[in-house]
């Protein structure tokens, strides 16, 4: 019997507890040694400008910095020029950002326009370190919306984007472990609530890799459980009712490349002897097979599911879970990278508006209309948590351009 307050031996060690790529990655807000204050823009009257920020340096040695419609520049990280503010309507009259030993204080002009979370902040006002690793939204004169945040400092050589839209620390952290993992031959599995990007993700490792054959993807909580085995691995002919020929699972079918099986934990328990045996041998059956076929298949696996729960149930084959988790990547929520919420909407609002032939929305010619992105609405993107993740998104953005065809702004 386990001493009391000592871990059950009886129990699998969750795979979570000892990744590596796990440990780097942390669940709450990213705390660095010396992070840096920086505003992102989350919505501008020139809205292509969303995701430019500037960082606020001058913090770090103890000095006040201001912002107004003329200074500092915003630039698109990884881009050595930008622009001021410059919208019209906001102030002349600096917002000034005063240092204090947990956080900042803001202290904004009396005469300007400003609210913080939707609500006008008439005087100054004290931010904390929880508050801005979270992130902070400012919004001047119903037009413009910055978010205040901590980031890292900055690093030499920033990873590639392979695909993926934000700038955020947890996602750089993202890209730099498929960097390092994508060119080898370990298995990978993939954990992250739904909508998070874990196909994408996948996609980015096989073509960082050496492989030369296909990607192939595999939702097996999307196939038939009693088809699941004959699916992945193939039948000859003969080896049930209506097998007239021997037929390519998906393995063959990813032969020489990657194979994504996504929501593993749907997995059959005869599925899971069948996957076990492929990771352990580099062989499977097809079913009715005599004989074992040879595979070459990295094998890329992903779930939402808490595997050491359902092992813990009896659901899931613990040997299966050490053997997929070769190498092991956990995708951040998108509430805990609000700073990318608005460059991921306007990626997906562009590809809406090319496709209504409206893009001219992104760009106005006359400075002082009204944004097609309302501030407001910016906000509350902002403080939505998302549960669906980028799909959420994804899905909110095509609703909201088409529900807002032949309109100058969006409601």
């Amino acid at each position: 019997m386990p001493l009391p307050g000592a871990r059950d031996p009886r129990l699998p060690v969750a795979t979570a507890e000892l990744s590596t790529a796990n440990a780097s990655q942390p669940k709450g807000p990213r705390s660095a040694p010396h992070p840096v204050l920086a505003l992102a823009l989350v919505a501008h009257p020139m809205a292509l400008r969303i995701g430019e920020r500037t960082l606020l340096h001058g913090m770090l040695a103890g000095r006040e910095v201001v912002l107004s419609r003329n200074a500092p520049d915003f630039t698109r990280p990884g881009e050595p020029l930008g622009l001021p503010l410059g919208d019209p309507f906001m102030s002349r009259k600096p917002l000034r950002f005063i240092p204090t030993p947990e956080g900042v204080r803001i202290v904004p002009d009396k005469a300007g326009q400003l609210s913080c979370a939707g609500e006008p902040l008439l005087g100054e006002r004290e931010f904390g370190p929880e508050e801005l690793a979270w992130g902070v939204p400012l919004e001047f004169s119903g037009r413009v919306v910055v978010l205040l945040h901590r980031v890292p400092p900055p690093e030499a050589g920033a990873p590639a984007s392979l695909g993926m839209v934000g700038e955020s620390a947890l996602l750089q952290d993202v890209r730099r472990h498929i960097e390092r993992v994508a060119d080898l031959d370990v298995p990978v599995l993939i954990r992250g609530e739904t909508g998070t990007g874990k196909e994408l993700v996948a996609r980015a490792l096989h073509e960082r890799s050496q492989r030369g054959g296909p990607f192939v993807s595999v939702n097996l909580g999307a196939i038939p459980r009693e088809l699941a085995a004959s699916e992945l691995f193939g039948s000859v002919r003969g080896a049930f009712t209506g097998a007239q020929r021997d037929r390519e699972g998906f393995f063959q079918a990813a032969q020489g490349g990657t194979l994504f099986l996504d929501e593993v934990g749907e997995a059959s328990p005869e599925v899971q002897v069948m996957l076990l045996r492929v990771l352990e041998t580099g062989e499977m059956y097809p079913v009715g097979a005599s004989r074992p076929v040879a595979t070459n298949v990295r094998l890329v696996a992903a779930t939402d599911a808490d595997l050491e729960a359902r092992i813990a149930e009896g659901h899931f084959r613990a040997p299966l879970l050490h053997r997929l988790a070769g190498y092991e990547l956990r995708l951040p929520p998108l509430r805990e990278r609000r700073e990318d919420i608005g460059p991921l909407f306007l990626h997906f609002a562009r590809q809406e508006l090319a496709t209504l032939g409206e893009a001219h929305h992104l760009t106005p010619a006359d400075p002082h209309a009204p944004p097609w992105l309302p501030a407001a609405l910016a906000v509350r993107l902002l403080l939505h948590p998302w549960p669906g993740n980028v799909r959420q998104l994804r899905n909110v953005a095509r609703q909201l351009v088409i529900g807002g065809r032949g309109q100058p702004c969006l409601a």
